[in-house]
């Protein structure tokens, strides 16, 4: 099922934020709406705040809106990850910007529609086959 929005995007993509209260916690059962599963919520009070929190867009304008919410800062890799494969300056990925990455399958008869750009990335693994 594909669940891209009207600008493109992922409508169930997340990242993590951190979402600081103003010492008052968030209601559990506000996060079991969300779906934010409890091995997810992190909650620092020394600090009032819930750390790498993954919420999509929609839940964290929900989070915003909140009165003892009084900050909500998105955590989003930037620049290319050394650890994620392909390492290529044409594939910036990271964490949080990964693909899309189409991966073949044996007699599917997409491979003439592939970028030509992905050839490389590719070859290496699929030569080994």
């Amino acid at each position: 099922m594909d669940q891209r929005t009207a600008a493109g995007g992922y409508s169930g993509k997340q990242y993590n934020y951190t979402v600081v209260t103003n010492g008052t916690p968030v209601n559990p059962d506000v996060f079991e709406d969300m779906g934010v599963a409890k091995d997810d919520i992190h909650y620092d009070a020394a600090n009032y705040a819930y750390v790498e929190l993954p919420l999509t867009a929609e839940n964290a304008r929900r989070m915003r809106s909140m009165g003892n919410v009084t900050a909500i800062i998105k955590r989003e890799g930037e620049g290319a990850d050394p650890d994620i494969f392909p390492q290529s300056e044409n594939y910036p990925w990271n964490v949080d910007n990964f693909g899309p990455l189409w991966i073949p399958s044996k007699g599917d008869g997409r491979s003439d529609r592939r970028e030509p750009a992905a050839v490389p990335a590719d070859h290496r693994n699929l030569r080994r086959e």
